[in-house]
This record gives structure tokens, C-alpha cells and sequence, in this order.
């Protein structure tokens, strides 16, 4: 995808959550870092930037399927909340108290596309109260918010694989598995907040702990 822009529906209660300043400083920053980088490997990546944001309270309930997170995505365009954007990836991002048919039990996320619109959209889970041992690989977060910070990892997971192979027929391993996929759940070189909690980027002056991604240089994964 060139040049995608990422959008945000902020879904659920976020009221008064420090994870929507932290997770809009990250999809802020990101590409800009090293590790986006890695994305102007493969042929369909380049840099992303974050669009706009919008808030969802509760439009589809608290139980949420895949069509009904595309329902979300479609209101927020359709109200003109977001803009309808062809390089997009909207981000439905659901607070702790929401469920959802894959989260939690075969993955804290997904990415996925409509073939009619070629909107491109993602479902991220907030783990802090469903699966916390799940869906983060410490209990102790460097920013304090423990659901926004694991969601950060998830977001740049997603995020990777659906600029790098967006209509599921890009860029994918002979096993099937996406740059990312190549790389989940590993983290390379480990810093330590002040807090004690692990953290492996600096984004916008904030520290997060990301999953690494596939360098296709090096053929192994990395964090740059």
C-alpha cells in the first residue's frame, strides 16, 4: 500500500483513558522509526501517517463480530466522522469491557479488507481485563496504561501486514505467514523503563515495547 493513513475509532468508553493520547503519539510517530522502515523492503510498503480519530459508543454492542466491526468502520465514514480514504487503514480500537469473536482466544488482532469498497480495516483488543496474559508478554507496562501499551504492539503488528499485503495476495511466506507473523511475540534488544517494565522503541518520546518485524535483507527479524 502507498502511503497509507491510519484512522482510529475509538470504541466502548475511552473516557478519560490516557491510552488514546499514547496510542495517537504512536501511530504518529511510527513511521518515521527504524522499524517502519523495514516496510520500504517489501514492494507494497512505504511510510505511514496517522489521519484522525473518532469515538463509537457502543453502536454494535459489547459483542462484536467481524461484519459488525466493518459495520463501525462504515458508519464513521458514512457520518463523515473519517474521511473515506483509499490508502486508509481504520483502526477499530474496543475498550476492556468490549468482546470480540477472534480476541482473546486465536488472536489480540486482525486486519482484513471489504472487496465491494477495498476499505481496509483492523480490530484491536484491550486486554487488560479479558486475557492479560494473552495478549502481553509483561504485567507491567512502561506508560502506566497496561491495555494501551499491549494494544501498541498488536497495532504495529497489524499495521505492518496490512500496508506490506492489504488484499491478502502481496507479500506472504511459503507457509502463509506475513512479515509480521514471521516475527510475533519477539522483541530483540530489552531496555528498562523506570518502572521496571520492559520497552524496545522510543516513539514520539514515549517508550513502548513492539513486537520485531521480517527484515527481508537480513532474512531474520529485527528490530531496524
Amino acid at each position: 500500500m502507498k502511503s497509507p493513513v491510519a484512522y482510529v475509532v475509538w470504541y466502548g468508553n475511552w473516557t478519560g483513558n490516557s491510552g488514546v493520547v499514547l496510542i495517537e503519539k504512536f501511530l504518529a510517530g511510527i513511521g518515521s522509526t527504524s522499524w517502519w522502515g523495514m516496510a520500504t523492503q517489501y514492494t507494497n510498503g512505504s511510510n505511514i501517517t496517522f489521519g484522525q480519530s473518532t469515538y463509537d459508543n457502543y453502536s454494535q454492542g459489547t459483542n462484536l463480530n467481524q461484519s459488525m466491526v466493518f459495520a463501525i468502520v462504515t458508519k464513521a465514514i458514512s457520518s463523515q466522522a473519517l474521511p473515506f480514504n483509499e490508502n486508509g487503514i481504520y483502526f477499530v480500537l474496543t475498550s476492556f469491557d468490549v468482546n470480540e469473536t477472534e480476541f482473546c482466544t486465536s488472536a489480540c488482532g486482525w486486519h482484513s479488507y471489504d472487496l465491494a469498497t477495498k476499505l481496509i480495516y483492523s480490530c484491536i483488543g484491550n486486554s487488560e481485563l479479558q486475557c492479560p496474559q494473552s495478549c502481553s508478554v509483561q504485567q507491567t507496562s512502561p506508560n502506566g496504561n497496561f491495555g494501551a501499551d499491549a494494544m501498541a504492539s498488536v497495532i504495529a503488528h497489524e499495521a505492518m501486514e496490512a500496508t506490506t499485503d492489504p488484499f491478502m495476495n502481496a507479500w506472504f511466506d511459503s507457509n502463509g505467514e506475513e512479515n509480521a507473523d514471521k516475527c510475533a511475540w519477539t522483541f530483540g534488544k530489552l531496555m528498562r523503563s523506570s518502572n521496571g517494565a520492559y520497552y524496545n522503541m522510543i516513539v514520539g518520546g514515549v517508550q513502548f515495547l513492539i513486537q520485531q518485524n521480517w527484515n527481508l535483507f537480513i532474512q531474520n527479524c529485527s528490530l531496524f
